[in-house]
């Protein structure tokens, strides 16, 4: 996980240096998602998006990390219902 989070800087500061690096910010988003940051994830492609708006996959993957936050964060369902007993009258 250290190198993970070292790899995480380093990607930063190439954005930082180069905003219009589109790998920097996918292998960011990457690292993000591998370390369970879904937010960190979302917020690096959503940076990618600014330097390439009409990108298909970006916006692809873009969803794709929104759904997986939401489900992790949608309470579970109730458990369903006991079925109905049938009461039979005494013979």
């Amino acid at each position: 996980m250290g190198k993970s989070e070292e790899a995480i800087k380093k990607y930063e500061r190439a954005i930082e240096l180069e905003p219009k690096n589109l790998m920097a910010y996918f292998n960011c988003a990457a690292l993000h998602e591998k370390l369970g940051n879904l937010d960190g994830a979302i917020e690096k492609i959503e940076g990618a998006l600014t330097v390439d708006p009409t990108n298909a996959t970006l916006k692809d993957i873009l969803v794709r990390l929104k759904q997986v936050r939401d489900e992790r964060t949608r309470p579970p369902a109730p458990p369903p219902a006991p079925p109905p007993t049938l009461k039979l009258p005494p013979l």
